[in-house]
């Protein structure tokens, strides 16, 4: 039988930091929490509906918090943003999301043609520095792009 996930009671703590802090204490939570809260916290200045907060339920909001592969600590969102989008891993998988949508499919990387073509665009988006615009000029200069399938598969 699988262990019973229990969330945080909504009225323990004063902020969602000191809820959750409590919650990821049981070895089940705390498996997952581990990686999400370090991030997830850099966002608790937004309420619920996405309002700007500085304090919730009297208490000031520490927003500070920690990326994988990121070096150093983060505050707020828009440093979760800036350390998120400097890290290779995100922006690998943003080239590979904008390839799926371009060529209608995702790619399958233990076939050679989609291997090659994963590597080449993701080589000429970190070399533009992951300009954007860049990535979709390299989606375009591939044998997948040239040859995409006249209907959705």
């Amino acid at each position: 039988m699988a262990d019973e996930i229990t969330p945080p009671e909504p009225y323990e703590g004063d902020t969602a930091r000191q809820r959750y802090a409590a919650h990821s204490e049981e070895i089940v939570c705390a498996a997952c929490h581990q990686y999400m809260d370090p991030m997830g916290l850099a966002l608790e200045n937004y309420d619920a509906v996405g309002r700007w907060r500085d304090e919730e339920n009297g208490a000031t909001i520490d927003a500070s918090g920690t990326v994988p592969d990121y070096e150093g600590a983060i505050d707020g969102p828009v440093e979760l943003s800036r350390a998120l989008a400097s890290t290779e891993a995100l922006n690998h998988c943003f080239a590979e999301h904008w390839m799926s949508f371009a060529y209608g499919h995702a790619l399958d990387i233990d076939h050679a043609g989609d291997a090659a073509t994963k590597t080449r665009v993701e080589e000429a988006f970190a070399a533009s520095e992951f300009d954007i615009i860049e990535l979709i000029v390299a989606l375009t200069q591939t044998p997948s792009f040239l040859s995409l399938p006249t209907e959705p598969e």
